[in-house]
């Protein structure tokens, strides 16, 4: 019932509910921009517009700090967070780039921010996800020959007039509707806490990214699919979940039951805690040690994890 709410919800009054839900979509656009942007200047070797471009990095600045300021609860995030980082990079470089060529650089210079945030919002999987895409606005028609309809009749000749009073009425419901659509729809809480997720017979020692009482982000690994079903390990709690979307670093598990509001906090408290200080150990599986996942041959590591080792190891090389 709720998904039919939400539906309407978005189709009549998405002007209302996008400031909300659509930050991922709006960024993930800008992100785009972007690197178009840095495309350009490689065919070009010039920025084209470079004031156009600093606004557009101004102003994706802007919405990461809006992201982070409604769903960063106080005391869970340091000031040198992953978004905090890259919107302070975003102001250095509108500020610092006075010139073309130093604007070029600071693009040069953001590449890797700018794919940071494309895994961090999961820009591929934007439109599958709740938030959805852009809506666009209902467009009214006149029939042909509308303008000679009979004068006698305004109201009835014109659609606009119509119109009005039937969008009237589908705000009233609209308002109303989004109430029961978004009844219970926790905000996302950002996190970094310790997770064992199980699937079948094999494991995966990760971090939750983000939480509500519905569900979790998680760092994933190769083994996870939409549409699993996973069993969680996490600060003295368990659920079951199914992964609803993933990418290649990233997925998104809806709770079989909803978490107690109980369990929400444990994980934010917990929150950059190392595994033996997140209580993890209190309620997992049997076969659960503190570091028992670095020798398994049923532990599969996170995507990210891998991503580090294999930068570290390059980095090793190169010294």
């Amino acid at each position: 019932m709720q998904r039919r709410y939400a539906f309407l919800v978005s189709f009549l009054s998405s002007f209302w509910v996008s400031d909300t839900l659509a930050n991922d979509t709006r960024i993930c656009r800008d992100v785009s921009e972007l690197q178009a942007a840095y495309m350009r200047f490689q065919d070009a070797n010039h920025v084209a517009d470079p004031a156009a471009t600093k606004l557009l990095m101004s102003t994706l600045s802007q919405r990461i700090k809006r992201v982070r300021d409604f769903n960063v609860p106080t005391g869970v995030v340091s000031q040198s967070d992953a978004l905090g980082v890259i919107s302070n990079a975003l102001d250095r470089a509108v500020a610092q780039s006075r010139t073309g060529a130093v604007l070029v650089a600071n693009l040069s210079s953001l590449r890797t921010d700018l794919e940071l945030l494309t895994i961090v919002f999961g820009c591929e999987f934007v439109t599958s996800s709740d938030v959805g895409g852009e809506t666009k606005p209902l467009a009214i028609r006149k029939k042909p020959g509308a303008e000679q309809a009979d004068v006698g009749m305004p109201a009835l000749s014109d659609p606009m007039v119509l119109g009005g009073g039937a969008l009237g009425l589908l705000a009233v419901m609209a308002a109303i509707l989004a109430r029961l659509a978004l009844h219970g729809r926790g905000k996302r809480e950002v996190c970094n806490t310790p997770v064992l997720v199980s699937i079948n017979d094999r494991c995966t020692m990760t971090r939750i990214v983000d939480i509500n009482r519905n569900g979790m982000k998680i760092e994933a690994a190769s083994i996870h699919e939409q549409d699993d079903w996973v069993d969680l390990y996490f600060c003295g709690h368990n659920c079951r979940g199914k992964i609803k979307w993933k990418n290649e670093y990233f997925a998104g598990v809806r709770f079989q039951k909803r978490i107690s509001p109980t369990a929400v906090t444990d994980i934010l408290e917990k929150s950059q805690s190392s595994l033996e200080e997140s209580g993890l150990g209190m309620n997992a599986t049997p076969c659960f040690s503190l570091g028992c996942h670095e020798g398994c041959g049923k532990h599969c590591p996170s995507a990210m994890t891998e991503r580090t080792v294999k930068t570290l190891e390059r980095s090793y090389q190169q010294h």
